[in-house]
């Protein structure tokens, strides 16, 4: 069993939402996509996933009769974050 298979809450901040929206909203007026990763951490129990913080990497975005596509500029510091499947 994955880590993430076993968080049973995911948490988020009122503020962080709006923080992470605002990106998203605009890039989806325009009719693009963007790419947001959160930051958090686990508690104790590893039930509960607090999400703490935005990453929003440079991206440029394109649109074609193919659809939306998304590229995360070189250089991002993936470091930051963590991607789980």
């Amino acid at each position: 069993m994955s880590t993430l298979s076993a968080v049973r809450e995911f948490v988020m901040s009122r503020q962080l939402i709006e923080e992470t929206l605002e990106p998203l909203q605009r890039a989806g007026k325009a009719g693009y996509e963007a790419f947001v990763l959160w930051g958090g951490r686990l508690d104790s129990s590893a039930l509960q996933l607090e999400f703490t913080s935005a990453h929003f990497p440079e991206q440029t975005t394109s649109k074609s009769r193919d659809g939306l596509l998304v590229v995360v500029q070189p250089g991002f510091d993936s470091s930051v974050c963590v991607l789980a499947g």
